[in-house]
């Protein structure tokens, strides 16, 4: 019952399905940013601000690689109107330029997405915001990682790709895993009051992601493209890293227990007034 009316709606909705997707994928990623976020006590609304603005952008990056990676799928004639009526059916987005605006037909380069977003969400984060890098790094790392995984696994699923929906499902089994293993450290860290134990666990659980995202993507036949946007990814990581570990290293301003203000007396708060008779 659900299936036929699952396909009933899409069957007049074409692009609802895609939009239940992004959404999703959306979801995911604003969740994880915004967990990681809290860690550090960062404002929400500042967070959201970093968050909607590098979705974005790396929305349109995505979009136009994928434009530049397939021709092909572009090489229709202009119209000045964004639909066309032939008899009783009607056509929206199929002639340029508003077939550059179809985003809902899945064409969009989601590794190039991604990549783009970390990269933008950390201009923002070091030069608009001004935050300190290693508050921030592991919330950029696994929400593109997260926003990925939960792509490609609903991508692979929809077209019935084998191959996706198994390589989604095992990086989100790699970042929820991850978010397990550094829970556990954070408790350590902050019951043994050393922030390196903390540190130790994310640049392991990084590292691990990362090679199975490379080795995922290498694995399989690549355009030139997504070549270029893995090398991308794994350069922002690896410099990401390093710079993690040497602003979590810095050292820290402590705070004395015992005040350097002298002790006040009684007297001193009560001094006796006398009076000179004249």
């Amino acid at each position: 019952m659900f299936n036929v009316i699952f396909e009933t709606i899409t069957k007049y909705f074409p692009a609802l399905l895609s939009i239940v997707v992004l959404f999703l994928v959306i979801f995911v990623g604003m969740y994880i940013f915004w967990i990681e976020c809290r860690k550090s006590f960062k404002n929400d609304s500042s967070i959201f601000d970093v968050f909607l603005a590098s979705s974005v952008l790396g929305g349109i990056i995505g979009r136009i690689s994928y434009i530049v990676s397939n021709p092909q799928e572009f090489d229709v004639i202009w119209y000045w109107l964004p639909y066309e009526k032939y008899g009783d059916e009607v056509f929206l987005f199929r002639l340029l330029p508003w077939r550059y605006l179809r985003f809902w037909d899945f064409g969009n380069d989601t590794f190039a997405m991604f990549s783009s977003m970390a990269i933008i969400a950390t201009l923002l984060v070091i030069f608009i915001k001004k935050w300190k890098w290693s508050h921030l790094y592991p919330a950029i790392y696994f929400c593109s990682i997260g926003m990925l995984a939960t792509s490609i696994f609903l991508s692979g699923t929809n077209t019935k790709n084998v191959m996706w929906t198994e390589q989604g499902t095992l990086m989100l089994l790699f970042v929820f895993v991850s978010e397990i293993i550094r829970g556990i450290a954070s408790k350590i860290s902050t019951a043994r009051n050393n922030s390196k134990i903390m540190v130790r666990a994310d640049v392991v659980t990084i590292v691990l992601c990362t090679v199975y995202v490379a080795y995922s993507y290498l694995s399989t036949p690549m355009v030139t493209m997504e070549k270029v946007d893995l090398v991308v990814l794994i350069i922002w990581t690896v410099v990401g890293m390093l710079l993690y570990i040497v602003d979590s290293n810095k050292a820290s301003v402590t705070i004395e227990r015992v005040s350097s203000v002298q002790r006040i007396s009684v007297k001193d708060v009560n001094p006796k007034i006398t009076w000179k008779k004249e």
